[in-house]
C-alpha cells in the first residue's frame, strides 16, 4: 500500500471545506476534486503538476488505485473531517487539492466552442465533456457564466476540464470578432435561423460555435451581428426549446461528421 505521508490538520480541513465557494477558490487559486475517476483524469492530463496533495478517508481501501499516486503527497483524515470537505452524497473517500492551471493557449483546431452566459454548472460541465468527445480543443467561457471550478461543473465534465484549453471570463464579442478575422466562421445557435441539416459546413474551414444562456439564448449583440452565421435544430413537437447541453451534442456531432 502507498505510504501515508501525514494526517490532515483541522486547519487544512477548514480550508478545503471553504473551497466549496467561489470566493475561496479564487482566494487560494485552488479547488477540490473528489473520486477516483476525476483524480485519474487529472493525473493523465496537463494538470499532473497541479495536484497539491491527495486526501484519503481512513477507511479507504482501494490499494490498486493508490498505485497511481506514487508521486503525490497523501494525507489521511477521519470520516467526520472528510464529510466536511466532501460535496457528494456517497463519497468514495478520496479527494485531491488542485491548483488552478490556466492553459489559455489556443491550439489550431477546426471547431471552437463558445459558451455565452451559461448559468447551470451541470450544463456547462456536460458541454465541456461533449466538446472533448468530439475533438474540440478550445472552449471560451464568457463573463457571467458559471464558475469553471464549481464542483458540479467539474463532476459533470467527467474530468474533461483537465484536457481542454478553456478561457474563462472571455469577452465573447471581442473574442468572436478576433477569431472571425483569423478566418473562423462564427456560427450562433438560435431560433429563427437556418436548420442544421442544410447549414453549409465545408471541409477545410474552421468554426466557432456559440451556445447561449438556458433561458434567454445567445446575447442579442452576438445574434444580431451580420457577419455571423446562425443555425437551429428542427423540432418535431410544440416543445418550446431543447436543453443547451443536449443541443451541443447534436450540433457538434453534425459539424464533426461534415468536417471529418
Amino acid at each position: 500500500m502507498k505510504e501515508i505521508n501525514d494526517f490532515l490538520t483541522a486547519e487544512e480541513a477548514k480550508k478545503l471545506a471553504s473551497l466549496k465557494t467561489k470566493k475561496f477558490r479564487d482566494k487560494y487559486n485552488q479547488f477540490l476534486i473528489e473520486g477516483e475517476h476525476l483524480i485519474y483524469e487529472a493525473i493523465n492530463s496537463g494538470y499532473t503538476d497541479a495536484i497539491e496533495y491527495v486526501v484519503l478517508r481512513n477507511n479507504y481501501n482501494n490499494d490498486a488505485f493508490l498505485e497511481n499516486l506514487e508521486d503525490y503527497k497523501i494525507l489521511e483524515t477521519g470520516e467526520r473531517n472528510f464529510d466536511k470537505i466532501s460535496e457528494t452524497n456517497n463519497p468514495q473517500g478520496i479527494a485531491a487539492l488542485i491548483k488552478k492551471k490556466y492553459s489559455n493557449n489556443e491550439t489550431d483546431t477546426d471547431i471552437i466552442v463558445a459558451l455565452d452566459n451559461i448559468n447551470d454548472p451541470g450544463n456547462a460541465g456536460t458541454i465541456i465533456r461533449t466538446s472533448y468527445w468530439f475533438g474540440v480543443s478550445n472552449v471560451l467561457l464568457s463573463t457571467n457564466s458559471v464558475d469553471l471550478y464549481n464542483s458540479k461543473t467539474v463532476r459533470a465534465s467527467q474530468g474533461a476540464i483537465f484536457h481542454l484549453n478553456i478561457k474563462e471570463d472571455a469577452d465573447l464579442n471581442a473574442e468572436l470578432e478576433s477569431f472571425r478575422l483569423k478566418g473562423y466562421e462564427i456560427v450562433v445557435t438560435c431560433l429563427e435561423s437556418t436548420e442544421l441539416e442544410i447549414y453549409p459546413v465545408e471541409k477545410g474551414k474552421k468554426y466557432v460555435i456559440v451556445f447561449g444562456n438556458e433561458a434567454n439564448g445567445v446575447s442579442d449583440s452576438i445574434v444580431k451581428n451580420k457577419n455571423f452565421g446562425k443555425v437551429s435544430i428542427k423540432g418535431f413537437s410544440e416543445c418550446e426549446s431543447i436543453n443547451v447541453a443536449v443541443s451541443s451534442g447534436i450540433i457538434l456531432n453534425h459539424f464533426r461528421r461534415k468536417l471529418s
